[in-house]
């Protein structure tokens, strides 16, 4: 419990920490709806900080920014429009996007490295370790276009661009899986290496158990909990970092809003967005630790 007790502890702290240096960034940046380029009269420039709460104290606006977003209700530069209103829509696309992205990385990096420690030299290990290299030295941004013009384009296959059906989640699930699961591979696969010259496989294989037994049984268990670590910052990314991806392919997630909000600076979507993404950050950080603990005992004495 103290394990627990102490990570429940620092989350809190480390969003804090985040909070108060993006509200002083923010702030402090050049650029924003006041600059002399757009010609705003002196009474518009008051109603609009009034509205938006810049007109007062700055730890009354800090205070009033964490519960806005807290709650949804901190105003944009949009008249009678609120991060919560704006945003909720775009987070169920990018979670469906992230989960399902999520999904295909633990499935393929997994089933690669399965794959490769089961035929261990073989030419289908060397084969895997080749792609895994790769995929690894291509980013989502090359990808994405490759992928929307031979499948989408080209081939006609699935749509290459927008949002809609189970169709238009394809192509940006899959750009975004192919590198992190290319990199979950050869973790994976040099963990299971290690654990697959332990003392308790070699006596699992002397007592006559099955090769497929030995790797799922044996030797797949305990190479585990590194693996799990790579998983939370991996989900927290695929939530976070998935601005090229939907840009690419016209999605309407939380990324490409937060690039419009940059454009259009407003300072308070982009609060939100950024408080909203350390959020989650934090939370699959969180999780991955306690799920690394259940794994392995001796984690939660260190």
């Amino acid at each position: 419990m103290s394990f627990l007790a102490r990570r429940l502890l620092l989350a809190p702290c480390v969003l804090l920490v985040v909070a108060l240096a993006t509200f002083a960034m923010v702030r402090l940046a050049k650029g924003g709806p006041f600059d002399a380029e757009r010609e705003l009269p002196a009474e518009v420039k008051a109603a609009l900080a009034a509205r938006l709460g810049w007109d007062r104290p700055l730890p009354e606006q800090f205070l009033r920014t964490l519960v806005g977003v807290a709650d949804g209700s901190l105003p944009t530069l949009s008249p009678g429009q609120s991060v919560g209103a704006v945003l909720a829509p775009r987070a169920a696309v990018t979670a469906t996007l992230g989960a399902v992205a999520f999904a295909l990385v633990v499935v393929l990096g997994l089933g690669w490295a399965v794959l490769a420690t089961r035929w261990s030299g073989s030419a289908l290990d060397r084969a895997l370790t080749h792609g895994t290299i790769a995929c690894i030295a291509l980013p989502s941004f090359v990808i994405g276009p490759v992928l929307a013009w031979l499948v989408g384009v080209r081939l006609g296959w699935l749509p290459p661009l927008g949002w809609g059906g189970a169709a238009h989640l394809v192509l940006p699930a899959l750009t975004l899986a192919i590198v992190p699961a290319a990199r979950l591979a050869r973790l994976a696969r040099a963990a299971l290496a290690h654990e697959e010259h332990s003392d308790h496989v070699r006596t699992a294989r002397a007592k006559g158990c099955g090769p497929w037994r030995v790797l799922l049984q044996h030797i797949l268990r305990p190479a585990l909990p590194p693996v799990v670590a790579y998983l939370g910052p991996l989900a927290a990314w695929l939530l976070t970092g998935s601005v090229a991806v939907e840009l690419v392919f016209a999605v309407p997630g939380l990324g490409a809003e937060m690039v419009q909000a940059a454009i259009n600076r407003d300072h308070n979507l982009v609060l939100a967005l950024t408080l909203w993404f350390a959020l989650a950050v934090v939370a699959c950080n969180l999780l991955a630790d306690l799920a690394v603990a259940a794994l392995d005992p001796r984690v939660r004495l260190t």
